[in-house]
């Protein structure tokens, strides 16, 4: 802790200590509703600088998951890892959320910049099950007899799409995976004609 000069204490009381008292009595009741928040956020700085350490051990969890998924590839993973990835990273989106909501607003820009973080994570695994969700439709279509490992544990999705395949209905086909891999429906109708 820093050593102050008591000598320059005493200067500034006497220099500023009438006039903070006078501002005090005029001012009595603004100071009066104002003292419980500077006393509440005092004591949250306090906390905060007392328990840097223990304040949200959930950061590490998110910090170490941040850094798993950013060196991830997902080409490879299978559809029941990229959808637990999806679920667990808008998780910690909400997290972060309540966090900041919370929190003092200094955090603001910190979690601003976590938000968009995992958001941008979010986004390349959504794209990356869009794709891999399409490539294996293509495939299933092409031989209906093809086992995908992708959609393993998602077999009623699998049969709901051969379904379709077998009623020959191109049109609910389409729909189908225009709404399971948003592509577009020109192209859709392309590759599955």
């Amino acid at each position: 802790m820093a050593k102050i000069p008591v000598k320059l204490v005493v200067q500034t009381a006497k220099l500023h200590g009438p006039k903070a008292i006078k501002f005090a009595k005029d001012n009595k009741e603004i100071l009066v509703g104002a003292i419980p928040a500077m006393a509440a956020g005092a004591k949250k700085v306090n906390e905060i600088l007392n328990n840097k350490k223990d304040v949200n051990n959930s950061d590490h969890l998110r910090k170490k998951r941040f850094a798993e998924y950013k060196q991830a590839d997902f080409s490879t993973k299978n559809r029941a890892y990229l959808l637990k990835s999806k679920h667990e990273i808008e998780n910690f989106l909400l997290q972060i959320s309540t966090e900041e909501e919370q929190e003092l607003a200094i955090k603001k820009p910190i979690h601003f910049k976590r938000i968009k973080n995992w958001n941008y994570l979010l986004v390349q695994i959504e794209d990356q099950m869009a794709v891999l969700d399409y490539q294996e439709y293509l495939k299933i279509y092409n031989d209906l007899n093809y086992e995908s490992l992708y959609f393993e544990g998602f077999d009623r999705l699998i049969e709901k799409y051969r379904r379709l395949i077998s009623e020959g209905s191109l049109e609910e086909l389409v729909n189908f995976i225009h709404i399971q891999t948003k592509r577009e429906i020109k192209v859709i109708e392309t590759d599955f004609s």
